[in-house]
């Protein structure tokens, strides 16, 4: 056919002529492809190897508790990224409080139709590239990166993920992938409220409620870095841990009997301009913080347990999201405006602009990420979510898939 369209393109036939260009370029693009396939994979274009081998993936195949919800699959079809997606070999993959919710039913009412069960579970990994769809530019083969990515999106407890390029930035060349996999949702969530939200200023007091985990581990770090006073709560087991964080004092909780919210003589010596609560508390509790007069006016109160969708679950889309709404108006303008604070709830969004800052912190040794000394491998997963949720890690509990 090439050489039938030069013979003719000779004769001066324009349109011969146009089409022997087209073709030439085909050509060119298809010697390009041979030499290296990820340049133009696309899953409307391409079918990949991968899609049609199989995986192992941490699966939740029903809803209950995680050590009977979920299992160790080997029948997952490996993914096929897009045109704007990575695909990603997982070397580790982190825990977040929001994967044992998911296996409890949380979300189900939103999320079902768009994550059928068996679904994966996981919102952060770190990992390499090993194929990039025709639309990337930002990465290539063989970086090493991590990622975190909204309840929405398929997880990433996976042997292979697809991921729009958007949502990853490149992992520091300073820490391990176990360390990069700590990072993601606790680093992006603790950046959008103090950075974003809260918009800290040297010398204001904040105070951390559960300082101890991923998100508090982070945040005590980062508001020492924005020149901030740090009172932070956290178990008996692991206060010298947030305090190695920099945190300026620390309160046990098991001393705020009987719950964290019936303040002890200690934790009533501060005033404090900024709350983060991370504790994922209740309504009522955080009610009765809102109204104990800690907070000085012009403060900001930033809550990490927004019960929105949790309503959704308990009483339908219409009646749960109505209901959640009301909460935050009279949250935000009784409780708040009306004694001189603002309220707000904190929802995840994924931003690799976001993580590839959280990354250049890390790189420098400004955040430093803190990794439970006990490891798991993808064959103990039942066993590190027993873990997570029974045991009271101190910092995050990670999965090595390599």
């Amino acid at each position: 056919t090439h050489t039938y369209i030069q013979s003719h393109s000779k004769s001066g036939d324009k349109k011969h002529s146009s089409t022997n260009t087209l073709i030439n370029m085909q050509i060119t693009n298809l010697s390009r492809f041979r030499s290296n396939p990820s340049l133009f994979l696309s899953s409307q274009h391409y079918s990949s190897p991968f899609a049609s081998s199989k995986m192992r993936a941490i699966v939740q195949t029903s809803y209950g508790p995680s050590t009977s919800s979920l299992e160790v699959s080997n029948r997952m079809d490996k993914p096929t990224p897009n045109s704007s997606q990575l695909l990603i070999k997982v070397s580790a993959s982190s825990i977040n409080p929001i994967d044992l919710w998911t296996c409890k039913g949380y979300g189900k009412e939103l999320f079902e139709s768009q994550r059928p069960l068996p679904s994966i579970l996981g919102r952060d990994c770190s990992g390499r590239v090993v194929a990039i769809g025709n639309s990337v530019w930002n990465f290539k083969v063989g970086d090493e990166v991590f990622a975190s990515v909204s309840p929405l999106h398929t997880g990433l407890q996976a042997e292979y993920v697809t991921i729009n390029e958007r949502m990853v930035a490149k992992k520091p060349k300073n820490l391990s992938h176990e360390e990069a996999a700590s990072l993601g949702y606790s680093g992006l969530t603790a950046y959008k409220a103090i950075v974003d939200t809260m918009k800290v200023k040297e010398g204001q007091t904040v105070l951390v409620l559960g300082a101890s985990g991923g998100i508090g581990l982070f945040a005590v770090q980062l508001l020492k870095v924005l020149g901030a006073k740090v009172v932070a709560t956290c178990g008996r087991r692991n206060l010298d841990l947030v305090k190695s964080m920099g945190a300026d004092k620390v309160i046990e909780y098991e001393t705020l009997n009987p719950t964290p919210f019936d303040f002890s003589q200690e934790f009533t010596k501060c005033r404090y301009d900024l709350v983060l609560d991370g504790v994922y508390t209740s309504s009522e509790d955080r009610s009765k913080l809102l109204t104990s007069g800690l907070i000085n006016e012009g403060g900001h109160y930033v809550s990490l347990n927004g019960d929105m969708i949790r309503r959704i679950d308990d009483r339908g889309l219409l009646l749960g999201a109505a209901t959640s709404f009301l909460e935050l108006i009279s949250e935000k303008l009784v409780q708040g405006s009306g004694r001189g604070y603002n309220y707000d709830w904190l929802l995840f969004s994924p931003s690799g602009e976001r993580l590839g800052k959280i990354g250049e912190l890390a790189q420098v040794g400004i955040i430093k990420p803190h990794v439970d000394p006990k490891r798991f491998t993808l064959d103990q997963a039942k066993e590190a979510y027993d873990y997570y949720e029974n045991f009271k890690p101190s910092g995050k509990v990670v999965i090595n898939f390599e």
